[in-house]
Formats: structure tokens, C-alpha cells, sequence
């Protein structure tokens, strides 16, 4: 359809709901709303009966609808999300034609939440009557004027301008980045991505935490930086299970009545670890027994997880946290006058903090380096070994799960899947996989290794986060979210040590052992490497300059130039 046909076809669409309903003359309920959306965005080339491009929140049936009061879910993400290959383009909500869109403040707080908490530049609001665009980039206020930063229309003006509505809403300009374009070219005040903000968020806690811990606790500087990012990680992802369906909504919130440390260790212990296992809940006996007497520490992060705070973590990617965490890798606490203060590690100290790689670049690597297109069973599949060497927040190593969970579906699709494999996929006009075929790829294929304890903490996190991640919460219970154990083993591949040295280094001491961190891969990897080896190696190392490693360590610089051949004085690529 051209864009002479679209207009016309929006001209008769709005002719036809005249006739039909009349504006202003009745108060459609959203459900009918969404009939006459449907058509809207037909006219732009959309089908919103294909998940590929648009995913629909589903107006729930009364058993769906009780499941989720059970567990407090208030469900109110966006009615449509636009999409390519699973990447947010932009969401649209539909409201109630009794509701005045230009006007209302919780309905603009609400889109333009989910719209920067997913990183889209735009998103849009109509009750077919009222057509509004919201700017996503700056940071959500509740307070502020529904008006902002939008672009708004009455159905009567839509044919005037159809020219903007075709440039904001044709699949192909959507599709193409069109709505990117559009806004880096409009510069605003009080720009602020969600990555800053809850960076903000996370260094603040993190700082008061350890000086907690610090002034109320004997504990060496190592263990320190540990347990707060420890607890950090664990407190994040609860929240995240909030969002998405997994825990009751505001069951932090809730321990927050009484001593929250005692509360929620006695959570971890009798719940969470029987719940999720595996690589966050695991008994740390020194860390449970820690004094953390000032609550208003817990008190102050964990309410701003929630509203009227921006941050909507059921539709927020993995991705985004994994690099949100890269810049803590960076850094570690040290006291400094009787405080902690935050610094950056000796190893970053070139690049003034971590470089996170950016998705679009992860995912094409990914992309382009895994190939599955040959891949006839679901046995050929968990037959590919994947290792990142240097893993980081993990970045690679959930984009890589991504590539191959999306390639099960595709052969179960394609009438590839054994017997046994069957119960892995969820039908539900799409198909989606079960928390048990996840931790099974990523148990079978999904190798990591970093030599900074934190790095595997936070790699091992975002694997978990990805487990629960892509299901809607009326199928949680079909794919097994409320099951015993549905972490279990998935971080048993990701290693701490140094990929490049191993324990042939000669004449190191305790404390250099404790820092270079050699490992033999040979006995760790050795079932791998005895069937052939890893198929690919992905990822983004640092590029570290000689002079580094020769001041960091002249014995393991000497291994280096002895171990590997092509080692001649410079070691990086700057």
C-alpha cells in the first residue's frame, strides 16, 4: 500500500467511525477501542496479528485475571508493542474514549515510563479520537504536564496531518529507524537516559551500603566489595521478578516493615534459594551474619524502584542492566580517611571506566559469528559450545542465549523437534519457551570466564535475568515460572580466572596467585575440549597495553612472551 492509499484509507476509516459511533458520542470501553486500532494501524501497514512486528497485551480472561490479583500484578503494560527481531521500536496504549489523552497526567507518566525505561525515543496514546506522541527521552516526572514534549491530534486533524502521522507510524519508516532520526534531530532540555539515572541510583546505594558494613563489621576490603554487590544483585533481581509476574508485587516494600536485613536473609533462606537456586541465593554464612543496623539505607533504594519512580522493570532488556552493571566493574571501594570512597581499578585506569559495547554491535557480532541455519534437531543445537573468555556483565553470553533460544523455536516450528524436546515450547498464537529449556541451553552451550569475581557474579545474574525474561505473565505458570529450582546449575559454566594463564606459571606468590588467578581450562572445560572443542568464541576483551601487564605483574608479562608465540612487546590494539 502506497501512501496516496494509506491516506485514503485513513479517510475512510474516520468516515466510517463517524457513521458508525459518532465523536464524542459514545464512551467506548478499551477493549472496542482496540477494534478501531487495529484498523489505525493497518492503514500504516501494520498486522497486528503478527508477533513479529506487534506484540498485544492480552485482554484477560477471568482465570488469567484472578491468577494475576493473586500475585498483586496490576498489568498495565502498553496494549501494543511495535517490534523488529524482538527489539522494542516504540509501544502505543489505548485508552477509553471517556478519557481526555491531551489532559491526563497518569496516562503520560505511564507511557513515557515504559517508553524511556526501554530506551525508545517516542511512544504514542490514542482512544481513536485523540492521537498523542510522547518524546521518551528525558526522565519521567508524575508531576509533569501531560502537554510536554508531545505532539498531539484530534481525529478531525489526522487527514491535515497525515504527512507526520506517516512519517511516526508506517511500518516501513518504523522498522528503518525513522523515529531515531527524527529525534536526534530535536535537541531538549533535561535529556537523561535511564542508563544515568539508575547508574545514579545503584553508586549511591552501593557507597552507603559498604560504609554500613564498613564502620559496623571487622571484614578485609575484598569480601567488602562482595557481599554489597552481592546483595545489590539479589535485591535488583527480586524486583525484577516483582515486575514480571514471578513474586508478589511489593514484596520488598514489604520488609521493609521491621529490620529489612533480617527479612529478607530470612526470605533468601527459606524462599528465594528453594525458588530460583542456583547462582543468587546461595548461603553466604559470613555475609548473612553481617551488622547492618541504619534501615533508612534499604529504605531509600528500594522505594526508588517503585512508583512513582520511571524505572519499569518488566520491560526493561537484560542487556540494558548487564551494561548498566559493565561501569561498577570498573570500580571498587577502598577506605579513604575512615570512609569508603569509590575508585577505579587499576585495570581501567587507561579508559577512565568500562566501555561497555553497545547491544546493536553485540547483537550483529552475534548474529553474524553463530550459525544455525544447517541445525536439522534440537540435539544438533545443544551440541554448540560458545565461550566468551572475557565475559564481563555478560552481555555477549545472553545475546548468544538469545540467538539460540530464538533458533529452537524456529525449529520447532519447522517441524525439527525430537519427542523429548516437545515439552520445552508454550503454544500461544506464538511460541515460547520453558524456564527448563533455557537452563538447558545455557547449561549445554553457554560458557563464560572472567578474572574479576564481581564480573562473574554479575554475568551469572544477567544469564538469570534472561531465564525469566521474553514470557508473558499469563503464561508464567505454563512455562514453569512457579516450579522449585528454575536456576538451578545455569551458572555452573561461568568461571573466575585468567583465560590466559594457566597453573604452568612458575614462582608466584599468595597475594599474585589471588591476582593473576590461573586456571587450568583443560581440566575445567575438559569435556568440551575432548569432543572437539568450543565451535565459537565471542565477545569484546580489553585491549590492555604492554606497560600495563609489565606493572601489574613482570611474571606474568614473562609467561606471556614465553606461553604464546605472537606475543612481540605490544599486546593491544591501541
Amino acid at each position: 500500500m502506497d501512501k496516496n492509499e494509506s491516506k485514503k484509507k485513513l479517510s475512510e476509516l474516520i468516515e466510517l467511525y463517524n457513521n458508525k459511533i459518532g465523536i464524542n458520542g459514545s464512551d467506548l470501553s478499551e477493549e472496542m477501542v482496540r477494534s478501531w486500532i487495529n484498523e489505525f494501524l493497518s492503514v500504516f501497514g501494520w498486522d497486528v496479528k503478527d508477533s513479529d512486528f506487534v506484540l498485544q497485551e492480552k485482554i484477560l480472561d477471568k482465570t488469567s485475571g484472578t491468577r494475576l490479583k493473586e500475585i498483586n500484578s496490576k498489568h498495565k503494560k502498553p496494549d501494543y508493542t511495535l517490534t523488529l527481531l524482538k527489539n522494542k521500536k516504540a509501544f502505543l496504549d489505548a485508552k477509553k474514549t471517556s478519557v481526555d489523552i491531551f489532559s491526563d497526567k497518569e496516562v503520560a507518566f505511564q507511557i513515557r515510563s515504559y517508553g524511556w525505561s526501554a530506551k525508545v525515543p517516542c511512544s504514542f496514546v490514542t482512544n481513536f479520537e485523540q492521537f498523542v506522541i510522547y518524546d521518551c527521552r528525558f526522565l519521567p516526572d508524575i508531576n509533569q504536564s501531560a502537554k510536554y514534549g508531545t505532539i498531539q491530534l484530534k481525529i478531525d486533524e489526522y487527514i491535515n496531518n497525515f504527512d507526520l502521522l506517516y512519517d511516526y507510524l508506517f511500518i516501513g519508516n518504523v522498522l528503518n529507524g525513522n523515529l531515531e532520526r527524527i529525534y536526534d534531530g530535536i535537541s531538549i532540555e533535561g535529556k537523561s537516559t535511564l542508563d544515568e539515572e539508575f547508574n545514579k541510583e545503584l553508586s549511591k546505594f552501593r557507597l552507603d551500603l559498604a560504609n554500613e558494613i564498613y564502620s559496623n563489621n571487622e571484614i578485609n576490603n575484598y569480601e567488602l566489595n562482595y557481599f554489597v554487590q552481592m546483595i545489590m544483585n539479589r535485591i535488583l533481581f527480586i524486583r525484577v521478578c516483582e515486575s514480571r509476574g514471578l513474586e508478589p508485587l511489593e514484596k520488598l516494600k514489604e520488609m521493609l516493615n521491621g529490620n529489612f536485613w533480617l527479612n529478607f536473609c530470612k526470605e533468601s533462606d527459606l524462599n528465594f534459594n528453594v525458588h530460583y537456586d542456583g547462582p543468587l541465593f546461595f548461603k553466604i554464612k559470613k555475609m548473612d551474619e553481617l551488622n547492618i543496623f541504619d534501615m533508612s539505607i534499604f529504605e531509600n533504594f528500594i522505594n526508588s524502584l517503585y512508583y512513582p519512580s520511571p524505572y519499569k522493570f518488566d520491560i526493561i532488556p537484560t542487556s540494558v542492566i548487564s551494561n548498566i552493571y559493565e561501569d561498577f566493574l570498573s570500580k571498587e571501594l577502598k577506605p579513604s580517611n575512615g570512609r569508603l570512597v569509590e575508585c577505579l581499578k587499576d585495570d581501567y585506569t587507561k579508559t577512565n571506566g568500562a566501555v561497555p559495547t553497545p547491544k546493536y554491535i553485540v547483537d550483529g557480532i552475534v548474529s553474524l559469528c553463530i550459525d544455525t541455519s544447517s541445525l536439522i534437531s534440537i540435539n544438533d543445537l545443544l551440541n554448540i559450545k560458545i565461550l566468551d573468555p572475557c565475559c564481563g556483565s555478560g552481555i555477549f553470553m545472553v545475546s548468544a542465549l538469545q540467538e539460540l533460544c530464538s533458533s529452537a523455536i524456529e525449529l520447532y516450528k519447522q517441524g525439527k523437534c525430537e519427542k523429548e524436546y516437545e515439552d520445552w515450547f508454550v503454544i500461544d498464537e506464538d511460541v515460547y519457551l520453558s524456564m527448563s529449556a533455557k537452563r538447558e541451553i545455557i547449561t549445554n552451550c553457554i560458557f563464560g570466564i572472567d578474572y574479576d569475581l564481581n564480573a562473574v557474579e554479575v554475568s551469572k545474574m544477567s544469564l538469570a535475568l534472561k531465564v525469566i525474561d521474553d514470557t508473558p505473565t499469563i503464561l508464567l505458570k505454563k512455562v514453569g515460572a512457579f516450579d522449585h529450582n528454575i536456576l538451578h546449575s545455569i551458572q555452573k559454566n561461568i568461571l573466575l580466572g585468567n583465560t590466559l594463564v594457566e597453573n604452568d606459571i612458575d614462582g608466584l606468590s599468595t597475594d599474585e596467585l589471588i591476582s593473576i588467578r590461573p586456571i587450568n581450562l583443560s581440566e575445567q572445560y575438559s569435556d568440551v575440549l575432548a569432543n572437539g572443542g568450543f565451535d565459537y568464541i565471542i565477545g569484546n576483551p580489553p585491549y590492555v597495553e604492554t606497560k600495563y601487564y609489565k606493572s601489574a605483574s613482570s611474571k606474568m608479562h614473562e609467561y606471556l612472551s614465553r606461553k604464546y608465540n605472537f606475543f612481540e612487546g605490544k599486546a593491544d590494539l591501541s
